[in-house]
């Protein structure tokens, strides 16, 4: 992956970008891995999917699922789209790279009919308290 070009970025320094606002190594990363965490693929650059020539798209799939293996042990099958970008050539490239699942941004539930390379999610706000995420879930919500 690209954590250790953005961590060393002079720009990232420069920039006073916060600890915490930086990508995980790869040992805190394979701190976190256990029975609750799975890690999934979000490309290696992070580019806008939908956009790249069709060897690019496929190094970007590829190469993403080939880090998490080598450096984590793990078979990233589903990835996060960057930006929630995607389309029916980024799905094929997706379904040929070996993802069984891929997430958009779009906001919806899936179900049975959900097509598994574009998921639509329900994002949380940050700083959302728990007992608002339980009614969320729970399908009980403000309305204005």
């Amino acid at each position: 992956g690209d954590a250790p070009r953005i961590l060393e970025s002079p720009h990232t320094v420069s920039l006073g970008v916060p600890d915490l606002l930086l990508p995980a190594s790869w040992q805190m990363l394979r701190d976190v891995l256990g029975s609750d965490i799975t890690i999934g693929s979000h490309t290696v650059t992070h580019r806008n999917l939908a956009t790249l020539p069709p060897h690019e798209l496929s190094h970007e799939l590829s190469e993403s699922r080939i880090a998490l293996e080598r450096e984590l042990g793990v078979n990233a099958d589903a990835i996060a789209y960057p930006y929630g970008r995607s389309s029916d050539a980024v799905h094929a490239a997706a379904a040929a790279a070996g993802y069984a699942a891929g997430v958009t941004v779009e906001f919806g539930v899936n179900g049975r009919a959900s097509a598994p390379l574009a998921l639509a999610r329900v994002s949380v706000p940050a700083g959302l308290p728990t007992s608002a995420l339980t009614c969320w879930g729970a399908g009980i919500s403000l309305r204005s």
